[in-house]
């Protein structure tokens, strides 16, 4: 799983920020086509938790956020206390 920014620099700036905003409103899709086709479920939109386990996942995960947050993503970064 590339980083925001691995994405932009592997398939250039245009392309690879298309991408990431694609991703970005992949779940704003599927809660849409939820509703246009009547599925019957139940959506939640709460969120997703990435995890690490590590002191190298944490760096990981806190540039992963920082890279979402330069791009309008509402993440929060929460620690072990949280």
């Amino acid at each position: 799983w590339l980083p925001p920014d691995a994405v932009a620099a592997r398939l250039g700036e245009g392309p690879g920020e298309a991408l990431n905003a694609t991703l970005a409103a992949a779940p704003t899709r599927v809660f849409d086509l939820i509703a246009q086709h009547a599925i019957a479920c139940e959506p939640q939109r709460a969120g997703t938790l990435h995890l690490a386990h590590a002191p190298g996942g944490l760096k990981d995960l806190r540039r992963r956020a920082e890279q979402a947050q330069a791009r309008g993503a509402p993440v929060t970064l929460l620690d072990g206390d949280e």
